[in-house]
């Protein structure tokens, strides 16, 4: 703009700065802007904060999911070597005694007979003092091997 003063033109050398316009705001308003920036800054360091959180987290859970994966192959590994070592085993024990060797071990031995169809077995329940009957007939006292003696050599003197 162009000014008149005292017979004299002056240029307003203002209008050819520039500068910015300052907005004038109350001091209540700028602090509530500030809280607000603040805020925003205290959420966004929390949300990055969980989020770093989460992550190594997961990277955790990685680590001790590949750990428990490589246990796991190493006993699957262990177990089909056992089961391996259990077949040869079995089959050793099977191998070394036949159902002749199974037979002489149970008569002379242990001193077992093989019973017949015919051949009547008693049973006594514990001394209960009852006498037990199989296929009708009654069980006769047993006989000691001295009593047995005795009557064979009776039976020789008679």
């Amino acid at each position: 703009m162009i000014y008149q003063r005292n017979q004299s033109v002056a240029y307003d050398l203002e209008m050819f700065e520039i500068r910015k316009p300052v907005k004038e705001t109350s001091t209540a308003k700028q602090k509530a802007i500030a809280e607000a920036k603040r805020q925003i800054t205290v959420g966004t360091f929390v949300c990055i904060a969980l989020i770093a959180l989460c992550l190594g987290m997961m990277v955790n859970a990685n680590n001790i999911l590949t750990d428990n994966h490589n246990k796991n192959l190493k006993m699957e590994k262990s177990l089909t070597e056992l089961q391996g070592h259990e077949t040869v085993l079995i089959g050793q024990q099977e191998s070394r005694y036949t159902k002749a060797e199974i037979e002489y071990y149970a008569v002379y031995r242990f001193g077992m007979t093989k019973l017949s169809r015919g051949q009547i077995e008693y049973v006594d329940l514990m001394g209960g003092g009852e006498e037990i009957f199989v296929n009708g007939v009654r069980k006769e006292e047993q006989k000691t091997f001295l009593q047995e003696a005795l009557h064979m050599f009776s039976g020789l003197l008679a």
